[in-house]
């Protein structure tokens, strides 16, 4: 049996219906399904005009070459209504092969690793929830480090079923709720370290480029900042902190009492520098066990 990593999508219709009916077939028709990511809400690639995405990343087991896995997928996305009208459309299924054990593949209509995954924060933030170490064979980089360094800032966000705001979004503390990264992780304590890190270095850099564009009152950039902010802070679980920063992007965006921008932000830092101890106390606990 041969490790494959698969990447499902949809736009039309019932998507979790597609997806569900999918990994069915998948697990019919392909193989055992060994790892299945969450669910992510993911912004439109390359057509940004289209209806938002429901996206997976699976692991499978399979006995299929790489052509007949090519085959049986056409046939899936075929049998639940793909229609392969426009590049980067709206579709009920799209099914993409990411990985192929280490193979490398480049043939017209058959291209393994998948030729854009690098370049797409909808493909690799699921892949790096059940494979945050495997290593593309191209690039010779695990796709957590190629999640970290992605410049890809389109909208990726787990699914959630509680759509309730926190009970205060003007809260000035916040606390750290690692529980979603302790499920993503199962238990690895250096993925999640690799996580804190990445963390504890990329947000004094994005709190930079978001203070300097409020100094320069390009409200454009401001927003985009404040955009590609929340997923990450949504990810340490610090939800409160998320949704001010999603009002920060709202303001931008709106042109709306840009005037109060300048002070949340300050304050938001402020607050935010106050989590690298925790974390930091978090990541010792965790090297301290191993």
């Amino acid at each position: 049996m041969r490790n494959i990593y698969l990447l499902l999508g949809s736009n039309l219709g019932d998507r979790h219906s597609y997806l569900r009916e999918g990994a069915l077939l998948i697990e019919r028709e392909i193989g055992p399904i060994e790892k299945s990511s969450s669910i992510y809400q993911t912004a439109s690639w390359g057509n940004t005009g289209l209806p938002e995405f429901l996206n997976q990343a699976l692991q499978v087991s399979t006995s299929l070459s790489p052509r007949d896995l090519l085959f049986t997928v056409n046939a899936i996305e075929k049998s639940l209504g793909r229609e392969r009208v426009q590049k980067w459309g709206s579709r009920t299924l799209d099914i993409d092969i990411l990985l192929y054990e280490n193979e490398i593949i480049n043939e017209p209509d058959l291209v393994i690793p998948h030729p854009l995954m690098q370049e797409r924060r909808f493909a690799l933030a699921p892949l790096c929830e059940i494979a945050p170490d495997v290593v593309h064979p191209l690039i010779r980089k695990k796709i957590k480090e190629l999640l970290s360094e992605l410049s890809d800032d389109l909208y990726v966000q787990v699914e959630s079923d509680n759509n309730n705001m926190p009970e205060d979004i003007n809260k000035t503390t916040f606390d750290i709720d690692l529980s979603y990264l302790n499920d993503i992780a199962d238990g690895n304590a250096e993925f999640i370290i690799d996580m804190i890190d990445i963390f504890m270095e990329q947000t004094p850099i994005y709190f930079d480029q978001l203070c300097k564009a409020i100094e320069e009152k390009d409200w454009k950039v401001t927003g985009d900042v404040a955009h590609k902010i929340k997923p990450t802070l949504a990810f340490m679980g610090v939800e409160a902190a998320k949704e001010q920063m999603a009002e920060i992007e709202r303001k931008a965006r709106n042109l709306d009492h840009t005037e109060e921008i300048e002070e949340q932000v300050s304050q938001l830092k402020i607050s935010c520098e106050s989590l690298y101890a925790g974390l930091q106390k978090i990541k010792d606990d965790l090297q301290g066990k191993g």
